[in-house]
């Protein structure tokens, strides 16, 4: 089912890395409970294949059933089947009755759906006429085909920034300990005084399962005492590479390392054969501003949310506030 399953992924328009039987797995593997990730699947009566899904993590909190992105998860819930050169009204027709079929399913048996969607998924006209509440989001998308050009298009600031990280004494490196990278995430969330959301040993799986390693790429630098100071890890599916983890230590800061690592992560994706990166971050301000330096295209993708509880809704909407 998962092979299945992870081919319908890769055939979707909108199917990405977090979409996959993997990610499933590994989340799933950290055993966190009270939460379990989802595969849904809508079938074609006829002929029994996949046609369209949906995945989510599963939670309960307070009596409530939820279904929204686990933590560190850009993208989940819809997937369409591509089109297959039938007319647009047809085209259209099949893929809302694919995404009523799940939606419907979905406000049955949760309280509460909150999912992000990835880019490719573009009309929720479906869910809208069911009331769910469509909103955008934004990422950037960055063109590696062309390194020299890449380069080129470069903010000065981006460049000049590469430059100092090259000169900081700090050699590279294709792989470092999970335990290192770990600390230096903790390290960056107290250095903004908040607790570090990922779930213990996500991290740690994703470097130390030798069943993942073409799944994800590292990069890092390190210092004469062979301590880590900045490192970054990306995702790979078929279409792009996602942006993943990165910390930077302290005392590193403002040195250009983080800028330096990413333009080596770039040449060395382009090295395989990978020709877009999904840079994420496009909607927290101070990190969109150092993201748009790279000169990326805006790409908008879409949330979508339901309340099958007016309780809940209004528990959500004062803790909005609270957070405010």
């Amino acid at each position: 089912k998962d092979k299945e399953w992870d081919e319908f992924v890769e055939r979707s328009p909108a199917g990405t890395i977090y979409h996959s039987s993997w990610w499933k797995s590994l989340y799933n593997s950290l055993a966190i409970p009270q939460q379990r990730m989802r595969i849904l699947c809508c079938r074609d009566k006829a002929e029994g294949k996949i046609i369209g899904g949906c995945t989510f993590l599963e939670k309960e909190r307070y009596g409530f059933r939820l279904a929204v992105n686990a933590i560190a998860t850009q993208y989940a819930g819809f997937l369409l089947p591509p089109a297959t050169g039938e007319k647009i009204s047809d085209t259209i027709y099949r893929h809302h009755r694919i995404m009523s079929t799940i939606a419907d399913y979905l406000s049955r048996r949760y309280h509460n759906v909150h999912l992000f969607c990835s880019p490719g998924m573009m009309d929720f006209r479906p869910l809208q006429q069911k009331g769910w509440l469509i909103s955008p989001a934004y990422t950037y998308f960055l063109r590696i085909d062309d390194i020299e050009e890449l380069w080129k298009k470069f903010d000065g600031s981006v460049r000049r920034q590469i430059k100092k990280g090259e000169k900081q004494g700090l050699r590279l490196c294709t792989e470092f300990s999970a335990k290192s990278l770990v600390q230096l995430v903790d390290e960056t969330f107290r250095r903004h005084h908040q607790r570090n959301p990922i779930p213990e040993g996500l991290i740690s799986q994703v470097i130390e399962n030798e069943s993942f390693v073409d799944k994800r790429s590292l990069i890092g630098a390190v210092d004469s005492s062979g301590n880590l100071a900045s490192g970054i890890i990306v995702f790979r599916d078929r279409r792009r590479a996602y942006y993943a983890f990165s910390a930077t230590r302290s005392d590193a800061m403002g040195t250009g390392v983080h800028s330096w690592l990413l333009w080596e992560m770039f040449k060395n994706l382009n090295q395989q054969g990978i020709h877009q990166f999904d840079f994420l971050g496009g909607n927290i301000p101070s990190i969109a501003r150092f993201k748009e330096k790279f000169n990326p295209e805006l790409v908008i993708y879409y949330s979508t949310l339901y309340y099958g509880s007016n309780i809940l809704r209004s528990l959500k909407w004062i803790r909005s506030l609270f957070k405010r």
